[in-house]
Formats: structure tokens, C-alpha cells, sequence
């Protein structure tokens, strides 16, 4: 099947609109997992332990080999050149998402409970349980992203980028870092160096919002080196002067 999509890609007008395949695949993929990992995790993986052979690391690896089929699914659907422009934009928005959902299991290891020795509320465990489980659908977006940008020929729509920006803010960094910090504090639960990862793509995210938001309201496109380089004074006015040369007027 990748075979014949990346044929009928390359025989496809950059501008044409194309069935999201990999994201409708992905979309039918994650409602099946989530609705195994719900089941185990209300019901079986409370009273795992260590030393039975289907245990918590059974269970974990499992759940790692998730990021490895969205790798797959990435793969299967381009052929760009190694090295290439085109490799290293696919790379960018893939890292990022495997973290993400390597993320999502070093979130779950508080809810075993025979290993963690932290008895949670109903309501927060199932919160828990929840922005994981959330956290499964959002590759869909990048793969939706990728498919728009026919796997980095063209740039992908400002509108998504932020759309993509945002559920990873709101869904999946953000509450990890609240869940995190209220796991530190409350139940003096170890901390993750994930939490680390999360305050630093909050930080991320929030930044390219912020770019995003001037370069829309600017006479002309900045990047992130011209972005500091813009008076307070401007940035308040939201627009942006460019000189003769097409560079942002301080």
C-alpha cells in the first residue's frame, strides 16, 4: 500500500487535496488501543507486580512499541531523501510526538499501584488514565500536518501549525506538568525528568503562539532572530514597519 501512495504522491499537483490516509488509519489504530488500555488499567494493572512475567514491564514495552508504529506510519507514506531538507522537516515533527507518547507511559507508572505505593483518588487517577489515553489521538494531527504539507513539498498551513501547537499545549504539557508537580508535593512521589521536558515545551509552545500572532499581524514575515530584535513599542501595536531591504524596522 506505501508503494502505491507514494506513486500516486509523486503523480499528485502539490496543490491538489488528498485523502489523509495515515491519519484516518491512525485515528481507527488509537480507538483500539485506548479502549485495551483503559480496560487494563481500571481493572488488571492496579494489582501487577514485578515478578510475574506479564507484569508492569510486560506492559510497558507494549505500550512503547506505540511510537514505534507511528514511526511506521510515517515511513510507509514519503520517500524523501536522506539528509534532505524534506528528511529533516519530517524528523522535527516526528521526534517530538514519540516523545510525547513515551511520555504518556512514564505518566501511567503511578496508577501500579503494588509498584508505586501511591494510593490515589478515583477522580485523579482516571484524570490521569484520561490525558494519557488523549495523548494516543494527537499523532493524528501531526500525521494530518505531514499529509497536508504532502510530507514537507510544501510548508504546512499557519492554522494547523498553531492547531497542532495548542492540543500539545493544552492536552498534553500543561496537565503533565500540573499531574507532575501535584504528585511531587502532595504524595511525594519521585520526580520524572519528563516534568523537565514539559516546562520546557510550555515554554516552546508558548513562544511560537507568540510568533505565530506577530507574523499575522505583520507587514512582513519575521523568523525567531528578527523576533527579539522588535522594539516593545511595536510589538504593543501588533504591526510590524519593514525598510526598504524587506528587514523589521526597530
Amino acid at each position: 500500500m506505501s508503494y502505491v501512495h507514494i506513486r500516486h504522491k509523486r503523480q499528485t499537483p502539490v496543490g491538489q487535496i488528498e485523502l489523509p490516509i495515515a491519519c484516518i488509519g491512525w485515528m481507527i489504530y488509537a480507538i483500539a488501543l485506548v479502549i485495551r488500555v483503559a480496560v487494563i488499567f481500571m481493572s488488571i494493572a492496579p494489582q501487577l507486580q514485578d515478578n510475574e512475567a506479564y507484569g508492569p514491564n510486560m506492559l510497558r514495552v507494549i505500550l512503547a512499541a506505540t511510537a514505534v508504529v507511528f514511526l511506521l506510519f510515517v515511513v510507509s507514506h514519503h520517500d524523501a531523501e536522506p539528509n534532505s531538507t524534506r528528511q529533516a522537516y519530517i524528523s522535527y515533527l516526528t521526534g517530538g510526538v514519540t516523545m510525547d507518547l513515551f511520555d504518556s507511559i512514564i505518566l501511567l507508572d503511578v496508577l501500579f499501584t503494588l509498584e508505586s505505593h501511591v494510593p490515589l483518588p478515583f477522580a485523579f487517577s482516571k484524570a490521569i488514565l484520561s490525558f494519557s489515553c488523549i495523548n494516543y489521538f494527537l499523532p493524528a494531527v501531526t500525521l494530518l500536518a505531514l499529509g497536508s504539507s504532502h510530507y514537507g513539498r510544501k510548508s504546512v498551513p499557519a492554522h494547523m501549525k498553531t492547531v497542532h501547537t495548542l492540543l500539545y499545549l493544552l492536552l498534553v504539557n500543561a496537565p503533565y506538568t500540573i499531574i507532575r508537580i501535584y504528585l511531587w508535593h502532595v504524595y511525594y512521589k519521585d520526580i520524572s525528568v519528563f516534568l523537565i521536558k514539559n516546562i520546557m515545551m510550555l515554554y516552546v509552545s508558548l513562544r511560537s503562539i507568540r510568533l505565530h500572532y506577530l507574523n499575522s499581524h505583520a507587514d512582513w514575515p519575521i523568523d525567531d532572530t528578527e523576533l527579539d530584535m522588535i522594539s516593545p513599542v511595536t510589538r504593543i501595536r501588533g504591526r510590524v514597519s519593514v525598510d526598504t531591504n524587506g528587514h523589521p524596522q526597530l
